[in-house]
């Protein structure tokens, strides 16, 4: 029997976190152990206590005990500090792991390995996962740097090993900026089946309990939902988790307070740990994806996690959200994002209990395929090929 692979997740981040990149990253290192790699991450430690950390997060994130990978903390209380020696971090691994895989997921450390490759020519392999394109989000924005992330994209999609997508959308749109022949894998986002299991049904419940969980990022659209939901008759209520970032919430708060008759129809749960947020969706017959901007965000995870809780998604038709949609059989895409449309939508769900509990059933038949560890085992599998 060969031994396992070695797989350095060359992902800079700081712990503790709430950010879903985070989270994201944490089960995939967890995920692709599971798989049979022997893998590698470097994270940041923001607190003290590396061992109480750990088992923090493991607790927290809900990750597999027994498939725990090398962590390896690094001094983080200081950004540009750790930075430094998470690069000192890979290079030491460049140099002493001929053999290995390394996977990344962002623009600048995939440079720095691509710069590497150049410089020393060893049997290592990099694969890039790209969750979106940063070039086309700065763009959006206007921001100075956006050339500076086209021409670093372009140079990564042909430079790299393999790529992953995480979803068509996402590759036709990058297949339309710049030409590659790069071995390539469309794998869409997970969800942690110890989270995000199947909740019961609600069932002959006068009230209709809408449920939004995620960053108050305006992008996001949680102003748009508030909107669209002062359209909606008053037995239904509106369950808003999440808290970031704060000042974001106040004047979300706010808004529900000067605009609404009644504000207790909105309810705001803060912040909550991830291995908690099922337990706040409880009585949700639904949740929400009112994303406003069609370049962030291209990796739409939130609808994998309803599949997960088995509950419907009512999302505006940004066209991401509308492409991973066509495969799943829990979204309903309102007609626009005007608020009237989306309360329409959710309406449409709201007021027929019946195709509520069909689209429960459909989902529990698939809620096992999209999980972070099947992903972790696709992935790598393609890895290991190239």
């Amino acid at each position: 029997m060969s031994r396992p692979r070695t797989l350095i997740f060359a992902k800079k981040f700081r712990l503790p976190s709430p950010a879903a990149n985070i989270i994201q990253t944490l089960n995939m290192a967890w995920g692709f152990q599971a798989a049979g790699a022997h893998v590698k991450i470097f994270p940041g430690r923001i607190q003290k206590g590396s061992l109480s950390l750990l088992s923090e997060i493991e607790k927290e994130y809900r990750l597999d005990t027994n498939s725990r990978p090398k962590v390896t903390f690094l001094a983080g209380r200081n950004k540009g500090i750790y930075g430094l020696l998470f690069r000192a971090a890979l290079l030491k691994e460049w140099f002493t792991n001929p053999d290995a895989l390394f996977f990344s997921r962002d623009v600048k450390e995939t440079m720095l390995l691509l710069t590497l490759k150049k410089l020393f020519q060893k049997q290592q392999k990099i694969v890039y996962e790209m969750h979106d394109s940063v070039f086309l989000e700065h763009q959006e924005y206007g921001e100075k740097d956006a050339q500076t992330y086209k021409i670093w994209e372009k140079r990564i999609i042909s430079g790299v090993d393999g790529i992953i997508y995480t979803g068509t959308y996402l590759k036709k749109k990058v297949e339309e900026i710049y030409t590659s022949s790069t071995p390539s894998l469309i794998a869409v986002p997970g969800f942690n089946k110890r989270i995000f299991y199947p909740l019961p049904p609600v069932k002959n419940s006068k009230t209709v309990l809408i449920g939004y969980f995620g960053s108050l990022h305006p992008g996001k659209g949680v102003s748009l939902l508030l909107d669209a939901f002062k359209m909606l008759p008053d037995h239904y209520r509106l369950r808003i988790i999440g808290g970031n970032p704060a000042h974001e919430r106040v004047a979300l708060e706010k808004k529900v307070s000067d605009e609404f008759d009644n504000p207790d129809r909105v309810e705001f749960a803060g912040q909550v740990a991830p291995c908690n947020v099922r337990n706040h969706l409880k009585g949700c017959q639904m949740i929400t994806i009112p994303f406003i901007s069609e370049v962030e965000f291209l990796s739409p995870i939130k609808l994998y996690e309803a599949l997960g809780m088995g509950l419907p998604v009512v999302a505006t038709p940004v066209p991401a959200v509308q492409s991973a949609a066509a495969e799943l059989p829990n979204v309903i895409i309102s007609s626009s994002s005007k608020p009237k449309d989306i309360a329409d939508a959710i309406q449409y769900l709201g007021e027929h209990p019946d195709r509520i509990a069909l689209i429960h059933k459909k989902i529990i038949v698939l809620n096992t395929m999209h999980d972070w560890e099947n992903r972790a085992r696709h992935v790598y599998t393609f890895a290991s090929t190239i």
